[in-house]
């Protein structure tokens, strides 16, 4: 499937579901991915956005659980701050109710239902988004910090 193609599919759906902008979903789930022709371009749409949300799950789920994580993570999580925790907290528990939502919706098809899930999915994103952010803007700080030490400190 194209991305003509696929917009001009949405259209109607974004019309009848009041679904988010196509261009908005994807800037923050890159929905552009559909390659195959498809009846149910809303299953695939939340497909890809529940693969993208995997992604942001596997991170924290690493800060969490740092047991082999690389040590950039433990570099920052020795600098972690409470509001930081609370954020991962925050993240965690909603990206964790999103896939456990999804998951019902994989035994039938109703194209009513994956609009809804698209847009709590949407919804739930747009309110976590600046808790991500903050926590990859602190993680970028704790590097830049730990960068600038070891420059300092003499290895011979």
């Amino acid at each position: 499937m194209n991305l003509k193609t696929l917009k001009e599919s949405y259209i109607p759906l974004q019309k009848k579901h009041g679904l988010p902008e196509f261009e908005k979903l994807n800037q923050d789930f890159t929905i552009e991915k559909i390659k195959k022709e498809t009846d149910y371009p809303l299953r695939e749409i939340r497909r890809i956005i529940l693969r993208r949300l995997g992604n942001y799950l596997g991170f924290i789920e690493t800060l969490i659980n740092p047991a082999s994580a690389p040590s950039f993570i433990h570099i920052y999580l020795k600098n972690l701050t409470s509001e930081d925790k609370e954020n991962m907290e925050k993240i965690y528990t909603a990206l964790n109710e999103m896939n456990i939502s999804a998951f019902a919706i994989e035994l039938e098809y109703s194209e009513k239902a994956e609009a809804d899930m698209i847009k709590m999915i949407y919804k739930k994103w747009q309110e976590i988004k600046p808790a991500f952010k903050s926590i990859f803007q602190n993680l970028q700080k704790s590097w830049s910090s730990q960068t600038e030490r070891k420059e300092k400190t003499y290895f011979g």
